[in-house]
Order: structure tokens, then C-alpha cells, then sequence
């Protein structure tokens, strides 16, 4: 298996460390919920980084053993409800860390591809850092043990304030994140709606189905989140 969490992180060297911004389509995120998507919509929000769930994939070149160590670091909303008897119960968030056991880059490439992950961003340069320290950056998110909240509390705000605590002086680190894209919390619904109407060519009418499924349907499959099991 490439993809492998791992609760303790052994590699303890410092290392350079290359930072990227990965996401997936929120479709697949989705997909358990069972409630079909309008095609537009679905057409529309593959272009939409803030419909997408996002991760940090790390990249560490070990000089050494002329290799790289991939690492990547995500949230998982976790159901409480088994904790209190099988009642229902509110998720919340937990980090993943994972190891992708990938000899290469080219192998790092084309697992991305098959399991549909792309590349949105990349920290302009490099830093030091060892694995040991990410993993705590992760276990220390701000946002762990918090209400998952699939629009304010979610992956991409997870991954923001992630990246904020990397060590780095306050002027360098904005100017290191400043390239980030918008999350879903920064946009807001109403005008990733909007989004799709203005982007239909003229003359192409927008079927009221989609835009009733902008402005409800897409919060109530996201609130789902809350309730659903993760598969």
C-alpha cells in the first residue's frame, strides 16, 4: 500500500522540506451521502479549488541516501457516537499523517493522478525541518478535537492553520502562505453560485434545479458530513 498513516514518525533528521498544497474532488469526499450531483455543478466545481479536499503533501530530500521521503498530512472528521453508547453525536476533527511509501517522483506523479489528487500550490522555497516536527505541527493543529464544520471548521481551513505554525518569522511566513488559494469559509456559497451562473455562455439558460441545488442542496450534502459515516 503507498499511502500508509503512521501514528509515530521515526525519521528525526533535519532535512530540506518542500511544501504542496494537493486536493481532490469534494465529489468523491462525498460520494457515501448517496445524493446525486446536477452535472453543471459537477462540470463547474473541477475547476474549483474550494470544493475540493485539501492536504499537505511534504517532500524531504534526504542528500545523504540520495532519496526523498514523502510525507502527507490531512484531517479526518471522526464520529463521536461510538464513545457515547451509539448515540448520535457530533464529529470531530483528528489529524492524519501518512507515509507514501513512493521510490520517486515520477511514482509520487502518477499515484497523485490515480487517485485523482492534483497540485494547487507550492511554498516558494524549501525550509529545514525534520518529519518529527511535521508530525507535531500536525498533532498540534489548532483546529484537532474542535466540531468539524464542513464549511467553517474543514479540510482546507485545517490546512491553513497548519501551515501557519510552521516556524518561520511573522513577514516570512506571509509572504511564505500568500500564494494560498480561497477557502470555501473565505468565498461563501451564495457566490460560488453565483460563480456557476456567470460562468453559463450568453444566451444558455441556468435550470432552476441547479441553482436551488446552489444555494440548498450543496450545504445540506456538506452538513451531512456531521452525521454521515466516513468510508
Amino acid at each position: 500500500m503507498a499511502k500508509q498513516q503512521i501514528q509515530r514518525e521515526h525519521v528525526a533528521r533535519t532535512l530540506p522540506a518542500a511544501f504542496f498544497l494537493v486536493a481532490k474532488p469534494l465529489e468523491e469526499i462525498l460520494s457515501r451521502t448517496a445524493q446525486p450531483l446536477p452535472d453543471d455543478f459537477v462540470r463547474a466545481a473541477e475547476h474549483w479549488t474550494e470544493l475540493k479536499h485539501w492536504a499537505i503533501l511534504v517532500k524531504f530530500q534526504d542528500c545523504e541516501n540520495k532519496a526523498s521521503i514523502f510525507r502527507m498530512c490531512e484531517l479526518e472528521p471522526e464520529d463521536t457516537s461510538e464513545l457515547l453508547g451509539g448515540r448520535s453525536c457530533r464529529k470531530i476533527i483528528r489529524s492524519i499523517y501518512s507515509s507514501l511509501n513512493l521510490r520517486s517522483e515520477h511514482e509520487l506523479q502518477m499515484w497523485l493522478s490515480h487517485n485523482s489528487w492534483t497540485f494547487v500550490w507550492q511554498a516558494p522555497h524549501a525550509i529545514r525541518m525534520s518529519p518529527i516536527h511535521v508530525k507535531r505541527l500536525c498533532d498540534n493543529n489548532p483546529l484537532n478535537g474542535k466540531s468539524f464544520h464542513p464549511v467553517s471548521a474543514n479540510c482546507q481551513e485545517w490546512v491553513r492553520e497548519l501551515l501557519r505554525t510552521v516556524p518561520l518569522c511573522v513577514q516570512c511566513l506571509s509572504w511564505w502562505i500568500s500564494g494560498l488559494p480561497p477557502t470555501l469559509g473565505d468565498i461563501g456559497l451564495p457566490a460560488l453560485g453565483r460563480r456557476l451562473i456567470d460562468s453559463k455562455p450568453a444566451g444558455i439558460l441556468i435550470y432552476s434545479p441547479v441553482v436551488q441545488f446552489l444555494r440548498f442542496g450543496l450545504r445540506a450534502i456538506l452538513l451531512s458530513l456531521l452525521h454521515g459515516a466516513r468510508s
